[in-house]
């Protein structure tokens, strides 16, 4: 072999050790990255204490009557608090068997700023914390949720980016089996959310 070649394979190699030795380091940290910090796992919406003293099925009873008072031809109009919806998202987790998700709390913010945060397991190691920002739309057959930002761990968020059409992809694929009985509109602010119900 030249000694020009030799060079040239020695570099070669230099720089694929570079590359690779870069791109461990750079796992590691994301990796790190992914098991520290992350979203406040405290049941409190900005200021607001989230009372988690009411069952799922709270919901479920304010839900059926506004329902039947749709079935039976009236438009309607219920609000819901933080703690009523988090109830019944714990809930519905706890029903399905849905082990890998847990200390679930839905804060309601407005239009695009509402979170869902919790613990999410992953297969054989630790659990990390995960936040969902975005909105909830139930105009259709049967709610659509649409996620406007992703917060795992202390991921930078363009790694979370990468993933987040995925994520929303699987919830919605989740609830698609959740119908919606009429026709309803929601607004939601500082706590708050009012969904309006017409036949």
């Amino acid at each position: 072999m030249s000694q020009g070649l030799s060079v040239f394979v020695i570099g070669i190699a230099a720089t694929v050790g570079v590359v690779t030795s870069a791109a461990a380091i750079f796992v590691v940290v994301m990796v790190v990255l992914l098991f520290v910090g992350g979203p406040d796992l405290s049941a409190i919406c900005g200021n607001r204490v989230v009372d988690l003293s009411r069952s799922g099925q709270a919901f479920d009873d304010v839900w059926d009557a506004f329902n039947a008072r749709i079935d039976g031809g009236a438009t309607d109009l219920i609000t819901v608090d933080e703690g009523l919806v988090t109830s019944r998202a714990r809930s519905f987790l706890a029903d399905e068997s849905v082990d890998e998700i847990r200390d679930v709390t839905i804060c309601i913010n407005g239009a695009g700023l509402n979170e869902a945060r919790g613990r999410v397991a992953i297969a054989v190691l630790p659990d990390v914390t995960a936040l969902l920002t975005g909105d909830i739309d139930l105009s259709g057959s049967h709610p659509v949720i649409t996620i406007t930002d992703i917060d795992v761990g202390s991921l930078p968020g363009f790694v979370s980016d990468l993933v987040d059409g995925q994520i929303e992809s699987g919830v919605n694929e989740a609830i698609k089996d959740v119908d919606l009985r009429h026709r309803y509109s929601l607004q939601a602010v500082g706590g708050i959310a009012s969904v309006e119900g017409r036949p």
